[in-house]
């Protein structure tokens, strides 16, 4: 029995040997280069004979158990020409993992790719026929069978350099050429049971993109995709830091034009719950920026949008959850950006700010802790600066806004421009936007303007039709200040006190209470007229020309001084004027 045992191990043992010597060799001899290189040619052989085109690789390197690499791959379509070709393909994966059901992909490395992919009109791609080659012995298509369930994947790192994709499609219109010339991302999770996903790092630089559309494409075709948007996704995703750089996009369609030239874009995520539709940043950098769109049919166009807004905006309001969207960002930078819109079946305007032909360069921002969700918008603006060609500028701008169900403010607001300058604060209350717009006697109001002031030229930019009137026809470079507070009801206003100095001689200085607004009609006044210093010359140019009969003279100088209180047609005065034809007291009723 003893002899037996020692028989059976060293049979064991003889056995175990030999397994363990021919897994050696099976591993050295895949690793030798003429193995590898007759395993290439029986593969590419096999393929060519397949497919019917032509198939080429130049090397294949396997290094066991993890890596293999393709060098030189080139697959022909039917026509003859390039489907796909590659320098290198790498993959490393540790294949040991797969006897435990895990496909645990260290790396996945691509360099030097060029696709070319089309699909026919009548719907047939030009790789259908690979599909085809390998289902020609099987008379039905077999039932695709999920697998996620039965293994598990990992994926560590993705590296893409010099890729070249062209895809044509004579079923949508669209034309695409797409360069890559480096990307690279590391993925911490990758779970397709649970739909979770961690990527902490994307870089993405040198990418150059050209899609034109045909009239078969197009806006319209945008708003016809089904709205999947009102679904809550079930996904778990995570992001870090996103890099993109030297970025440049052009697109050419029947109703639109659009291009845009990334000089940097940097992203920092901070969480991402789809479920609960909340969406957190921490940080948006976007530097040296050129954007320029260009409506070729703008009525189509604005169609089209118009839809897609009120798509978005139902989602947002009262998407499928029951819960609305919400975005918190930290903050944000943009520095040296421009953009330019065009609505070319618009003619440009000579003057003034032309809205449908914006040319908005030098764009710089400083903003922070900006909220959004469907009842609110909130946040600080430590700097926004631009100009127009028009001739707008904006040198400098900061304010604290709010923007909500019943109240909206503007709160250490300043704002500058070479001829304007509008501070302090703005705050306007309401019981909501839908009862404002019946009863505009119940928005509250709360400014304070003091040290503020308006320079006519800007006026004449915002609104160039006001040119020809006084007294922005003869002053078109006066500057009005201003220095006052009001508070209190549209219907039940309160102004302690206001100052106005503008034009050559005219200067307000008054206070008043008024009662009824907004139908003049009904509105009583109580006003306390402190000073108010004006000219002939000044008079002529604010009221409308004819409008003084030519049997009025009037003094060249004028100060008036008193009360007025009632309405337009039922009132009060204690007034006295002085002037360079003499005084006068005026008690009337």
């Amino acid at each position: 029995m003893e002899k037996f045992g020692r028989i059976a191990l060293k049979t064991i043992l003889w056995i175990v040997g030999i397994v363990i010597f021919l897994v050696i060799l099976v591993l050295v001899l895949i690793q030798v280069p003429s193995v590898q290189n007759f395993a290439k040619n029986k593969a590419v052989t096999f393929l060519e004979s397949k497919i019917k085109t032509k198939v080429k690789v130049d090397r294949l390197n396997v290094e066991f158990p993890k890596l293999l690499v393709l060098e030189g791959v080139y697959f022909a379509d039917q026509k003859g020409d390039t489907l796909i070709a590659g320098d290198k393909l790498k993959v490393n994966i540790t294949m040991m993992q797969l006897l435990h059901k895990k496909v645990e992909i260290n790396e996945i490395s691509l360099q030097g790719i060029t696709a070319n992919v089309s699909r026919t009109p009548d719907s047939v791609f030009n790789y259908t026929y690979i599909i085809k080659a390998f289902m020609s012995g099987q008379k039905t298509e077999p039932k695709p069978t999920d697998t996620t369930s039965a293994l598990k994947f990992s994926l560590d790192k993705v590296e893409l350099d010099r890729i070249n994709i062209k895809y044509k499609d004579a079923v949508t219109g669209n034309n695409i050429k797409l360069l890559l010339g480096h990307f690279d991302t590391r993925v911490k999770d990758f779970n397709l049971d649970k739909m979770k996903f961690n990527i902490p790092k994307i870089t993405l630089s040198g990418f150059d993109a050209h899609i034109i559309q045909t009239p078969m494409g197009g806006a319209a075709a945008i708003v016809a995709q089904p709205d999947t948007a009102a679904t809550p996704l079930k996904l778990d995703l995570s992001l870090g830091n996103i890099d993109l750089s030297k970025i440049h996009i052009d697109y050419q369609g029947a109703e639109m034009k659009a291009n845009v030239t990334l000089g940097q874009l940097m992203v920092e995520m901070d969480k991402i719950d789809l479920k609960n539709q909340k969406i957190g940043i921490k940080n948006i950098n976007l530097n040296n920026t050129n954007g320029f769109l260009a409506l070729l049919k703008p009525v189509t166009v604005q169609k089209a949008v118009t839809k897609i807004i009120k798509k978005i905006d139902t989602v947002l309001a009262s998407p499928a959850s029951g819960k609305s969207w919400s975005l918190s960002l930290a903050k944000a930078t943009l520095a040296n950006d421009n953009v330019k819109f065009d609505n070319q079946a618009q003619r440009p305007l000579v003057k003034g700010i032309d809205y449908g032909h914006l040319d908005i360069r030098n764009l710089n921002a400083d903003l922070q802790d900006i909220g959004y969700n469907s009842a609110q918008i909130s946040g600080r603006v430590n700097d926004f600066t631009f100009s127009d060609k028009s001739g707008l500028k904006i040198n400098k701008f900061h304010t604290t806004f709010f923007y909500g169900e019943k109240q909206s403010y503007l709160n250490d607001l300043y704002l500058e421009t070479p001829y304007t300058v509008l501070q302090n604060r703005v705050q306007i209350g309401y019981q909501s936007m839908a009862a404002l717009t019946k009863n505009l006697g119940d928005l509250r109001i709360n400014a304070n303007l003091d040290g503020s002031k308006l320079g006519l030229r800007d006026v004449l930019i915002l609104m160039p039709a006001m040119s020809s009137m006084e007294p922005f026809k003869t002053y078109p470079n006066s500057v009005v200040k201003i220095n006052g507070k009001v508070s209190g009801q549209v219907n039940d206003l309160h102004i302690p006190r206001v100052e106005i100095t503008g034009l050559s001689n005219t200067h307000l200085k008054a206070s008043a209470i008024m009662k009824g607004l907004p139908d003049i009609n009904k509105t009583s006044f109580d006003v306390k007229l402190d000073d108010f210093n004006t000219s002939r010359s000044d008079i002529e140019k604010l009221v409308p020309k004819g409008s003084i009969p030519a049997s009025v003279s009037i003094p060249s100088t004028l100060n008036l001084k008193g009360i007025f209180k009632g309405g337009i047609k039922n009132f009060n005065t204690d007034l006295k004027l002085r002037s360079s034809y003499g005084d006068v007291s005026a008690i009337a009723s």
